[in-house]
């Protein structure tokens, strides 16, 4: 998390255009019904999953955040909530739950996943995107790549490791891969050698 969150989510934190239309095209379109924003921030992506469900629900520990993705997405239940807690749901309660550069931040993404998957319907997925800890980027920028910059990163994985983590919170993997998420022309080529500084990955409950 940036220094100063406000200005951190008012500009759409560290999820771009391209960047979501990408996972949101990798998730799919069909049959996301009812969706979790677990760490939803300004609500940038609640509103772009509004042409694609109509009940959105998202949640964030921070307050200015909240208060941002209510004005942005007025018609999705959003409410503050440690996504490190217990959350305020109850088994089963959605077919879809996000964790978009969320797990990074938490000193306990273990037990944070488990409680995702208890708000999951059998077979519900989970979307998850996160820094990828063996970024080409991270060896050329040192401590200056992103996934380090950040002072609120707290962990980081490779994608051997987010897939053992998920794994052991009782998630199937699906879907997996490392993203660019710069828009330029390069982004296919660093796709095809897995170089990218995002892992993204689709688990169903298992």
């Amino acid at each position: 998390m940036n220094e100063n969150p406000e200005h951190y989510y008012e500009h759409g934190g560290a999820k771009s255009d391209y960047a979501i239309a990408t996972i949101l095209l990798g998730i799919g379109s069909s049959g996301l019904g009812r969706v979790l924003d677990i760490g939803c921030g300004n609500g940038k992506v609640l509103e772009a999953l509004g042409a694609r469900s109509a009940d959105l629900t998202g949640i964030d520990a921070s307050a200015g955040a909240i208060d941002l993705a209510r004005q942005r997405v007025p018609q999705a239940s959003i409410m503050v909530a440690d996504v490190e807690g217990i959350l305020p749901f109850g088994d089963a309660a959605f077919d879809t739950v996000l964790m978009l550069d969320v797990l990074e931040h938490l000193r306990s993404p273990a037990k944070a996943l488990i409680e995702a998957r208890r708000v999951l319907r059998a077979g519900g997925r989970l979307a998850v995107t996160t820094p990828n800890a063996n970024s080409l980027m991270r060896y050329v920028r040192g401590r200056n790549w992103f996934g380090v910059a950040d002072p609120g990163h707290v962990s980081l994985y490779t994608s051997f490791t987010l897939d053992h983590l998920l794994e052991r919170a009782g998630f199937r993997i699906s879907m997996r891969r490392i993203e660019p998420f710069t828009g330029m022309l390069a982004d296919p080529i660093l796709r095809v050698l897995r170089v990218g500084g995002t892992l993204f990955v689709v688990a169903v409950k298992a």
